[in-house]
């Protein structure tokens, strides 16, 4: 999910998500355009961040990296 929601925080929805389902959610991916981010997208659980923009070939990797594990 991007970082910026038009509702929302995606670094808090993150942590939101994790902190709830600890033991059967799914891996986050979080994305911005904004570099500083990818600090915080980490500490709010994130497995992996990716910079905007981006090669839709890239995200496709990262996804099937994170499904595996």
């Amino acid at each position: 999910m991007d970082v910026s929601l038009p509702d929302g925080n995606g670094l808090e929805v993150s942590k939101e998500l994790i902190e709830r389902n600890h033991t059967a959610m799914p891996p986050v991916l979080l994305m911005s355009a904004d570099y500083n981010n990818e600090k915080m997208a980490f500490s709010s659980g994130a497995k992996s961040f990716l910079r905007k923009p981006f090669d839709v070939s890239d995200l496709l990797d990262r996804v099937e990296i994170l499904l595996a594990a």
